[in-house]
């Protein structure tokens, strides 16, 4: 396979948090990715990207930022 794959997985298991965010783009090193179930832990994701919306701009540009910053995600788009 080249160097992308698709990830269907887009859940984010966040510790110490009862959401689990779905990002609209998440990249992680393919050794990361997890070889079963729905959830990625947040430790593992390299990058988190949000397309925003009229409707979503205050859960993306807020609480989704600052639920990934908690979860130790490194960058937020």
């Amino acid at each position: 396979m080249g160097r992308w794959y698709p990830l269907q997985t887009q859940d984010v298991d966040m510790p110490a948090e009862s959401s689990e965010p779905q990002p609209d783009l998440v990249v992680l090193p393919a050794e990361a990715a997890p070889e079963s179930g729905r959830l990625v832990p947040a430790p593992a994701l390299a990058m988190v990207v949000e397309v925003v919306s009229k409707t979503s701009k205050l859960r993306d540009y807020v609480t989704k930022r600052s639920t990934c910053a908690a979860g130790g995600i490194p960058t937020y788009f």
